[in-house]
């Protein structure tokens, strides 16, 4: 049962949320209309010296512009309740946002409303309400209330001067008498403390360097706490209450309240002695009109506490209701940060520093099979040595990062076969390339055939390319072509593109024969090949040539990248353990410039001075780091080694263990506290 009532509060919560954020939209929108009011209305007035002053008394506001607006139309209000008592409200007059004083609400009409306002600073101040309230008489209504309640705070027992007014006493209100008098709010200013916290903590945060971003939360939640606390206290100061007795002239209704006055009109200070009460009270207080009673004021909010002894605030609702909003609020706000906190570290490098806690191991490892028997697990040094096999760049699994080449590796028992010495088919590639870069892929058309061409356009009043743009493709050229491209076919994936283009323009050179004549894909690499058409020639523009050129230049990329990618992919011995380093900063220094400087531009020289780099750095004497991810198999093994961080470093992500702990503790205190609140209360139970 009491979950379920935990559940319905958790809800009534959430819709609560969900109509302030509503309340505030559309006070916002109403304030945007009303910045559009000097385009939409013509001034009718200017201000006089007396409502000036007026503003000045009611508002502490002294307007510099003097330009009165006239606003009609039908008034609509807008009420944000907590535990049934109206917290924040605002008036919108034909759609703009108007601050109509607790004293000129009575005044407003349910159609058409006729006001006049003062528009500076984003607001507009009131001057008149339906011809019937005024600025100028409120103020000195004010000034005169705020005479009285000083005379009535500062006043002893006995009978208040000029009135009929006795005060009999004065005595502390109880709990739910204070709490419909002075209310506490939402709990909205500590969450956005806590989220002003969080925010702070995600500009200060490193995943590997936490401990300012943490210390800094650390230190600002306690302090939070503190002024949370400090301001429970001051809305927990006594509210006194001033028993009173006299004698009620006349009741007005002002909205859902009852304004009742216990001064006579004619009297000085006609309204100075006039209270709120609950609208419900309405018929009993009618039969008190004109009859002297005993009545309880609050005199700061201008209520009446209680009036005989069958109307009361406290009988109305005889205990103060469990004040759960703010701890909803800052549970959300809590468990809001805990989870941010939680998502912004980097896993690997948290998990480690935990196991740390636990046990903490040293392995020394040269080579894949001493490191494989000693079953490294996440948080352990690892120092390794011996024989590595660099696997070229990739995406990490483990951070998402480009990594470098040799980053990652194959921890070894042997050393790999060397480079130096190509086998068969390395020598095939070799060859390709050598023969590539010195043959003519892409011949311009011979000069004496141009001048004719050029000529001949002439004649005709035509226009010719540049020499530069137009392929003369003889014969002979596509004889050179298959010689150069076949022996590396079977181990390039472009080469059938690279077919494929050749035959098209292969078929365009029949095409322009005397005979003209049509091949299948195979029979035209057999006459290809032959070299049937040794003396044919193909005139044609280099955009028709262009497919083929870049399916040519396919097929070298590709051929190229497995000669400087030979022994960097998978395991040439066993076993074999995959490392991978978090951060390139015990990666040999010019592999990945000299690999680089290879994809950017091919050369044989330069493939021999990497090889032998290589070579060189197959072999290594030590690198550290700490295992931050271990992923085994059967027969494989897979560390992340963290190489940067010190074990200082590693114990900065314990002060971020710390702040979940702290903050899952004030949202468990928060939680109890609600829990505890709504079983406790009778009322709802």
């Amino acid at each position: 049962m009491n979950n379920f009532i935990l559940i319905i509060s958790l809800i009534i919560a959430i819709v609560s949320l969900v109509a302030l954020i509503s309340f505030k939209a559309e006070k916002d929108t109403a304030k945007s209309k009303l910045e559009s009011l000097p385009q939409d209305l013509q001034p009718t007035r200017h201000t006089t010296f007396a409502e000036r002053n007026a503003l000045k008394t009611k508002f502490n506001f002294e307007p510099k512009d003097t330009q009165v607006y006239e606003i009609i139309g039908e008034i609509s209000k807008s009420v944000l309740k907590k535990n049934g008592f109206a917290t924040e409200q605002f008036f919108t007059i034909n759609g703009y946002l108007v601050d109509i004083p607790y004293t000129a609400q009575p005044y407003l009409q349910p159609e058409e409303n006729i006001v006049e306002v003062i528009y500076e600073n984003d607001e507009a101040w009131l001057i008149s309400l339906n011809n019937v309230w005024y600025i100028t008489e409120d103020a000195t209504e004010q000034k005169n209330r705020e005479l009285n309640h000083k005379k009535i705070h500062n006043a002893e027992i006995g009978q208040l001067k000029e009135s009929n007014i006795k005060i009999t006493g004065k005595r502390e209100a109880n709990a739910s008498e204070h709490q419909q008098l002075k209310p506490t709010g939402l709990g909205m200013g500590s969450m956005i403390a806590v989220l002003l916290n969080m925010c702070l903590f995600l500009l200060l945060f490193d995943s590997r360097y936490p401990a300012l971003a943490t210390a800094t939360s650390l230190f600002l939640l306690p302090l939070n706490y503190w002024l949370f606390i400090r301001m429970r206290r001051a809305h927990s100061k006594p509210v006194m209450v001033t028993k009173m007795n006299g004698k009620i002239y006349s009741l007005e209704e002002s909205g859902d309240e009852l304004l009742v006055y216990f001064q006579p009109p004619q009297l000085t200070m006609a309204s100075s002695y006039a209270y709120y009460a609950p609208i419900k009270w309405k018929k009993e207080l009618e039969r008190k009109i004109d009859h002297f009673v005993n009545f309880e004021v609050y005199p700061e909010r201008e209520k009446l506490v209680s009036i005989d002894k069958n109307l009361s605030l406290a009988a109305d609702q005889p205990e103060a209701r469990p004040q759960v909003t703010p701890h909803v609020s800052m549970l959300i706000a809590i468990l809001i940060f805990a989870q941010i906190a939680f998502n912004m570290v980097e896993k690997p490098i948290f998990d480690a520093s935990l196991q740390q806690i636990w046990h903490e191991r040293k392995i020394t490892a040269n080579g894949a099979s001493e490191l494989l028997e000693q079953h490294p697990n996440i948080g352990e040094k690892v120092v390794l040595s011996g024989h590595r096999q660099c696997l070229k760049t990739e995406k990490n699994h483990w951070d998402g990062f480009d990594s470098v080449l040799c980053q990652r590796f194959y921890l070894l028992d042997h050393a790999l076969p060397t480079l130096s010495v190509p086998d068969s088919v390395e020598e095939t590639k070799l060859a390709f390339i050598n023969n590539y870069n010195n043959a003519n892929l892409t011949p311009e058309l011979n000069a004496n055939t141009y001048y004719r061409l050029t000529i001949l356009a002439s004649l005709n009043k035509q226009t010719i390319s540049a020499r530069k743009d137009i392929r003369g493709l003889s014969g002979r050229y596509f004889k050179k072509m298959t010689e150069l491209f076949a022996p590396i076919c079977d181990y390039s994936e472009h080469c059938p593109q690279f077919k494929e283009e050749l035959t098209k323009q292969w078929q365009k050179l029949l095409a322009d024969l005397p005979n003209p004549s049509t091949c299948s894909a195979e029979q035209c690499w057999q006459q290809m090949v032959s070299d049937e058409y040794e003396t044919a020639y193909l005139v044609t523009h280099k955009r028709e040539t262009y497919p083929l050129e870049q399916a040519m230049a396919l097929v070298y990329k590709e051929i190229s990248q497995q000669l400087v990618d030979n022994h960097l992919s998978d395991p040439l011995s066993e076993p074999a353990v995959l490392i991978h380093l978090a951060s390139a900063t015990q990666v040999p220094p010019k592999l990945e410039k000299l690999y680089d400087q290879l994809n950017a531009q091919f050369s044989i020289d330069g493939l021999t001075t990497f090889r032998e780099y290589l070579n060189q750095v197959s072999n290594f004497s030590e690198i550290q780091g700490v295992v931050i991810s271990a992923r085994a198999t059967a027969d494989s093994l897979e560390l992340v080694l963290e190489t940067d961080l010190t074990q200082q470093d590693f114990m900065q992500q314990w002060l971020v263990l710390a702040l979940l702990f702290v903050l899952l503790g004030l949202a468990a205190i928060h939680f109890t506290r609600m829990v505890w609140l709504i079983v406790s209360t009778p009322q709802m139970r």
